[in-house]
């Protein structure tokens, strides 16, 4: 039975917190200008927040609500929930299947998304655009842009991942640089209720840490700010709710380390 808002799988509901933008990655700060980084969260959730807009101190923000397991031939419904600024907000839908590149649905235009999703995605990204002319700022014509994106994955047959994990690999990935100074392990959860990744840290790092498909698509994301020397447990609330092969990744300030993960 689709319970809209909840998870299909275990009758919870999870929110997402937007990372600090003013913590850097990849030597690009949060926001900056062509840094597709405003989407990274820390978990897909029923409804996330962004907070990045082309004006800095800008209040105004929007939230996506809707499912995140979805079917062929199923219609679906996303509401996006503008607040902050003047008002009189103007919506643009928008559908990408890499994250990255998006395309117009060009006909949504208001607060609400109905939508079928066809059988030849895997997973496809929703965001929202929405225009405010805020006169704070002295300016009718102003307008500030801001987007969310909500990773979706879809099901073809109906049929989604139990959320069990196998280890297929535990290679690890330093930077050329260095030798390998930390370790993580996963520790698989047949019962998908607190699956975790053990971080063991000889330096302290911000972390930065995906789930990704082997095309390189990002599930979820999380940063973990001033991560001290030591054991560090990192809780996975949401795994691929596709059966497949997945990279779990790690980067600190020094090093990169990935793992192959089996979700069935």
């Amino acid at each position: 039975m689709y319970i809209p808002f909840v998870s299909e799988q275990n009758n919870t509901t999870r929110q997402a917190r937007l990372s600090d933008p003013d913590y850097f990655k990849y030597g690009q700060p949060f926001g900056a200008e062509n840094a597709d980084n405003s989407r990274k969260v820390e978990s897909t959730a029923v409804q996330i927040s962004n907070f990045r807009t082309d004006q800095p101190g800008e209040s105004i923000f929007v939230n996506i609500s809707g499912p995140t397991n979805c079917m062929t031939g199923v219609d679906y419904t996303w509401v996006a929930n503008a607040i902050g600024g003047s008002g009189g907000y103007a919506y643009q839908w928008k559908v990408s299947t890499n994250g990255y590149k998006y395309y117009d649905f060009s006909d949504e235009t208001t607060d609400s998304l109905v939508k079928q999703f066809p059988p030849d995605l895997q997973i496809w990204y929703l965001k929202v655009e929405v225009e405010s002319s805020d006169s704070k700022y002295g300016c009718a014509t102003l307008v500030v842009h801001l987007s969310n994106y909500l990773p979706l994955p879809v099901s073809t047959t109906g049929f989604f991942s139990n959320g069990n994990l196998m280890i297929l690999s535990e290679e690890d990935s330093p930077t050329e640089e260095i030798r390998i100074r930390t370790e993580f392990v996963v520790y698989p959860n047949p019962l998908k209720i607190n699956s975790i990744v053990e971080l063991f840290m000889t330096y302290d790092s911000d972390v930065f840490f995906e789930i990704l498909d082997l095309k390189g698509n990002v599930f979820s994301s999380q940063v973990i700010h001033n991560v001290k020397q030591g054991k560090t447990i990192i809780n996975i609330n949401e795994v691929p709710n596709q059966i497949g092969v997945y990279l779990f990744k790690i980067q600190t300030s020094n090093e990169v380390l990935t793992k192959k993960v089996f979700v069935y």
